[in-house]
């Protein structure tokens, strides 16, 4: 076997037996902004910085979509949070969309929200930081499947959900 074929056989060797021992497993990585590749780009503000930004719509989710992972609490005394993508939504009740992200370990990362609401749409923006008790601490470097819950002023009815497109 050539030595690329025994190096990539090996790989998947080790991240099938990884995921099952239940290790977590980050696969790959992606500049996609769009759960499954169909979001629609549009121009919105970001009012934090008056500048114009991207913003990508996510579809809504299939009616047998299920919680996964971690449900964190949104907090906003996170020590140097960051920006990052999630992955999917689902609507919990008419005001309440359920978000999924890769974050870290939940007893050392937390998550913030900002969230912006008009008529025509909701952008949720996710950050992720430290949380204030481990900013010292010792945190394993795992990838862990998460969610956090975010309240609307008003029902979701047709307005689409989306986010900030943060890949520039």
């Amino acid at each position: 076997m050539p030595a690329i074929g025994r190096r990539n056989a090996l790989r998947a060797t080790l991240i099938v037996g990884a995921a099952a021992t239940g290790i977590p497993v980050l696969i790959g990585c992606s500049a996609s902004t769009s759960s499954g590749g169909s979001g629609t780009p549009s121009v919105g503000s970001d009012a934090s910085r008056g500048a114009a930004v991207d913003s990508v719509a996510t579809p809504a989710p299939s009616s047998d979509a299920s919680a996964e992972g971690e449900l964190l609490t949104p907090r906003d005394d996170l020590v140097s949070p960051s920006r990052i993508q999630w992955d999917s939504w689902r609507l919990i009740d008419p005001t309440t969309v359920e978000v999924s992200f890769v974050g870290g370990s939940p007893t050392c990362e937390g998550v913030s929200v900002e969230l912006r609401e008009t008529p025509q749409d909701v952008t949720i923006n996710l950050s992720t930081g430290v949380l204030p008790e481990m900013a010292d601490g010792d945190c394993p470097a795992i990838a862990v499947l998460s969610a956090v819950r975010v309240t609307l002023s008003e029902d979701l009815g047709e307005r689409e959900v989306r986010q900030d497109d943060i890949s520039e």
